[in-house]
C-alpha cells in the first residue's frame, strides 16, 4: 500500500509559514508504516536550509522525530518536488506520524484551517519529546511512500533555538524583613509570520533573566540582588543598535499599565548577550516589587500572527510567585496574559509561550510596533 501524509501540495489563499520554524502538519497523518520517497512543498519564495521529518505525536503536544532528511536548495517558488531518487535519502515514518519541516531561508504557504500545525521556534529536527504550541492553519505539505522496510536518520535530541523568545532565569531572595529579586535575560523572541520577531526573558536572583532568540548573538547583564541596586558589566569596543528592536526592564512597586519603555534601558552590548540560548544572562533585580523585563520588535505589516516564546529560570519559584508572560493590546488597552508557570522550583529551567492569530491589529501599533512582557512579584 502506498503511504501518504500531510495536507496537499497546493497554493494556499493566506499568507506564508516564515523560516527558522520547526512545524508539523497535523492533517493527514500517515496511512502506514514504511519510507517516504516522494515530498512536496509549496514555497512563496526561494528556499535553502531546508530539512524535512516525519514527527511521532507522544501526547500532550509532545513530539519526537522519526525519520528525517535534508532538501537541496530552490531557486524557484511554487511546487516544489524532492524524489528519493536524486534529491535526498529516503526515511522512516510510522502510521499516525505527521510531516514537517525547517527552513533557514524561505516561505511555505499557508491558509487558515484545521486540523492544527505544531510549530516550535528554531531547528528541532531531530528532536526527542519536544513541547511544541499548535495554531490553526493548513501548510503546503505533502509525502508519499511505501510500505514497510527501508532505512531512514533516526531522531535525537536537540536543543537549539531560534527566532521565537527563550529566556533563562528569573530568581529571587529575601531576609527576614525583604525580599530581593534580580532578573537575568538570555533570550526573548518573538515572531509573526512574515518576519521574525524574537524575544525571551528569564530570570535569576527574584531574578529574572531574558533571553532573545531574534537577535544575532547573546546579552548578558547582571544586576544585584540587594535591594533596589542594579549593576551592569559589559564590554565592547563598537555597537549597534536594531532599530526594530528596543528592550528595557526595571523594578517596579506597580505593575505599569501601558506599554512605555522601563527605567533600565538595555545598553547596546546587552542585545548580542540575550540573542541565544547560551547561559549568558541580563538580569534585573527587585526587593518587594515586580520585577520586569519589556520588549518591543517593528514587523513589516499589521497582519502576521505573534508567536512569543520564553525560557528561563528564578531563584524565587514560581511555584512560590507566578511567572507571568504578556502581549500588549492597544484596542482595550491592557496587558493580556498569554502563558504563566506556577509550578517550577527555584533555579529550574522552564518555557513560557503564546501565539495571537486573531485581531492583530488590536497588537500592532501604527509602525507595526508589538510589545511583550514577562514579569514576577517579588515578594
Amino acid at each position: 500500500m502506498a503511504i501518504d501524509v500531510g495536507p496537499s501540495c497546493t497554493e494556499r489563499s493566506g499568507d506564508s509559514w516564515p523560516n527558522n520554524y520547526t512545524v508539523a502538519a497535523k492533517s493527514n497523518p500517515a496511512n502506514a508504516t514504511g519510507t517516504i520517497d516522494y515530498v512536496c512543498m509549496w514555497w512563496n519564495s526561494t528556499t535553502s536550509g531546508v530539512e524535512v521529518a516525519s514527527f511521532t505525536d507522544e501526547g500532550s503536544d509532545v513530539l519526537s522525530t522519526n525519520g528525517t532528511a535534508s532538501l537541496p536548495n530552490r531557486a524557484t517558488e511554487g511546487e516544489q518536488e524532492y524524489d528519493a531518487q536524486g534529491d535526498f535519502t529516503a526515511f522512516n515514518i510510522t502510521l499516525d506520524d505527521y510531516i514537517g519541516g525547517v527552513w533557514t531561508g524561505g516561505s511555505l504557504g499557508r491558509e487558515s484551517g484545521t486540523p492544527a500545525v505544531y510549530y516550535k521556534s528554531g531547528d528541532y529536527i531531530p528532536c526527542d519529546s519536544e513541547s511544541f504550541g499548535s495554531v490553526n492553519y493548513v501548510l503546503s505539505i505533502y509525502a508519499t511512500g511505501t510500505e514497510g522496510g527501508g532505512e531512514s536518520s533516526s531522531s535525537s535530541s536537540s536543543e537549539s533555538i531560534s527566532s521565537s523568545s527563550s529566556s533563562e532565569s528569573i530568581s529571587s531572595s529575601s531576609s527576614s524583613e525583604s525580599i530581593s529579586s534580580s532578573s537575568s535575560s538570555e533570550s526573548i523572541s518573538s515572531s509573526s509570520s512574515s518576519e521574525s520577531i524574537s524575544s525571551s526573558s528569564s530570570s535569576e536572583s527574584t531574578s529574572i533573566s531574558s533571553s532573545s532568540e531574534s537577535l544575532s548573538e547573546s546579552i548578558s547583564s547582571s544586576s544585584s540582588s540587594q535591594s533596589e541596586s542594579i549593576s551592569i558589566s559589559s564590554s565592547s569596543s563598537s555597537c549597534s543598535l536594531d532599530p526594530t528592536k528596543v528592550y528595557s526592564r526595571g523594578d517596579y512597586v506597580a505593575l505599569p499599565g501601558n506599554d512605555a519603555n522601563l527605567e533600565v534601558a538595555f545598553a547596546c552590548p546587552e542585545y548580542p548577550m540575550v540573542a541565544i540560548d547560551d547561559d549568558i544572562y541580563v538580569q534585573q533585580t527587585a526587593c518587594d516589587e515586580y520585577t520586569l523585563f519589556l520588549w518591543k520588535n517593528q514587523n513589516n505589516d499589521n497582519k502576521s500572527i505573534i508567536i512569543v516564546q520564553w525560557k528561563g529560570k528564578s531563584d524565587r519559584a514560581p511555584s512560590i510567585s507566578s511567572v507571568y508572560l504578556q502581549i500588549y493590546n492597544r484596542n482595550t488597552p491592557a496587558w493580556e496574559t498569554l502563558d504563566s508557570n506556577n509550578v517550577a522550583g527555584a533555579g529550574v529551567e522552564f518555557t513560557l509561550s503564546g501565539i495571537q492569530s486573531t485581531n492583530l491589529g488590536w497588537y500592532y501599533d501604527g509602525t507595526n510596533w508589538v510589545s511583550c512582557r514577562v514579569y514576577q512579584h517579588a515578594a
